[in-house]
């Protein structure tokens, strides 16, 4: 968005008090609208080339018709009566208040532009940080309320006819979303030192939370891996001479279990010895007949 501001009124009422003023100047009655509607219109159009750096190509052609019609009113001596004369300058009046309307609307429109697109470049996060979030909150009430304004003209645009007096309220209405509009931008443009550091904080912010997330996410990988290594000692040191005991004790009682009679050990080194019951002791014969 561009940031020269120039404007030289702060509000509608302060510019068409210095249109007024400047058509007190004229001594011709009949041109007395006519001056001030030109004098609103030199006005926005310089606003607006100079912030878009283009010439309203529409308002020019309104000028040259106006102007047409200015030099057919004092050249058209020969006219019988002043009503075809002045048929001119009433002609000259409609061109003039078209580029009113022409530039005003067209200035609207790139201002809203501009203003959105000035916006979207900061995250609402770091808006909200202006003010303690009052500035965010002004300008989203504003901007709705220059739209509002600006969707108001365009409706009564539709009465615009032979009416002086509701030609000039229309006018007035298209004046009221121009202003609105601008303030608007300048609400931006003023608080930019303000968005700046919002921004510095909203970074800083957000680089401490990233190095606090870092170190959390590192302390639990840490911890992960201590309880999974623990988790292996157990298993290896404490766990598996148990397991693998069980398992041999099932495996040898599985053994046993499978054995056919006919593959019965009949080692007697090997073979499991049976315990048969006490036998009592003989009496030897020949110690009988010594006695």
């Amino acid at each position: 968005m561009e940031k020269r501001q120039i404007h030289l009124f702060e509000t509608k009422d302060e510019l068409l008090a210095a249109a007024t003023e400047q058509a007190d100047r004229v001594q011709i009655p009949e041109l007395h609208h006519s001056t001030e509607l030109y004098y609103v219109a030199r006005y926005f159009v310089a606003v607006f080339e100079s912030r878009n750096g283009e010439i309203p190509i529409q308002v020019w052609n309104e000028y040259r018709n106006a102007l047409d019609h200015y030099f057919r009113h004092i050249t058209d001596s020969y006219k019988k009566t002043d009503t075809d004369r002045k048929s001119h300058l009433a002609k000259m009046e409609g061109h003039l208040q078209r580029a009113v309307l022409d530039v005003l609307k067209l200035l609207c429109h790139k201002t809203q532009e501009a203003i959105w697109e000035e916006k979207n470049k900061h995250l609402v996060d770091i808006l909200r940080l202006v003010d303690s979030g009052e500035f965010v909150e002004k300008f989203n009430t504003d901007h709705n309320a220059a739209v509002e304004l600006f969707s108001f003209a365009k409706i009564s645009d539709l009465n615009l006819g032979d009416d002086a007096v509701t030609n000039t309220e229309i006018v007035g209405h298209y004046l009221d979303a121009a202003f609105a509009f601008d303030a608007l931008r300048r609400l931006l443009i003023d608080n930019e030192n303000k968005i700046e550091r919002a921004r510095s904080a909203h970074n800083d912010i957000s680089g401490r939370a990233k190095k606090l997330s870092a170190r959390e996410d590192f302390a639990l990988h840490l911890l992960v891996y201590v309880f999974v290594f623990c988790v292996g000692l157990f298993f290896n040191y404490v766990k598996t001479p148990v397991v693998n005991a069980f398992n041999d004790i099932v495996d040898n009682q599985a053994q046993q279990d499978s054995l056919e009679p006919d593959e019965v050990d009949t080692n007697p080194k090997t073979a499991p010895q049976k315990i048969d019951a006490v036998d009592k002791p003989t009496p030897d014969p020949n110690a009988l007949k010594s006695r």
